[in-house]
């Protein structure tokens, strides 16, 4: 399976991690059993750690990788940090889609950081 996901318990979020290409039907598979997880533990965080995936660079499939997120049941009052190896325009149009969409999704190169902002309560802070 090219992605993991669990609960870790002691940071009160779901680390989620993928390795190899990041496209639409990955995508499609990996976020219903995430926002699953969310749900049995009552965890509105997520740590996604994509640093080792490819990312498509395709607009329409990016587009459909948003869609995929909502209709998994994502909304605005769940937390998500992507940590990307590097921040270039194709992770921008991700994460600008899904912040048009409502939601709170903040894309790091910087692993504690990405941490420290999940942290935060601030529920809007820094998106």
């Amino acid at each position: 399976m090219p992605f993991k996901i669990s609960y870790d318990r002691d940071s009160d979020l779901i680390a989620a991690s993928i390795q190899g290409r990041m496209d639409a039907d990955l995508v499609k598979e990996m976020a219903p059993a995430v926002f699953k997880l969310m749900t049995e533990n009552d965890c509105g965080r997520v740590l996604n750690d994509v640093r080792e995936a490819e990312i498509t660079k395709s607009a329409m499939e990016l587009m459909v990788m948003s869609s995929s997120v909502t209709q998994a049941g994502f909304h605005q009052k769940h937390k998500r940090a992507l940590v990307v190896k590097e921040y270039n325009k194709d992770v921008e149009f991700f994460e600008t889609a899904l912040r048009n969409r409502g939601h709170q999704l903040k894309v790091f190169i910087d692993m504690d950081e990405a941490r420290d902002w999940l942290r935060n309560e601030d529920s809007l802070s820094g998106v």
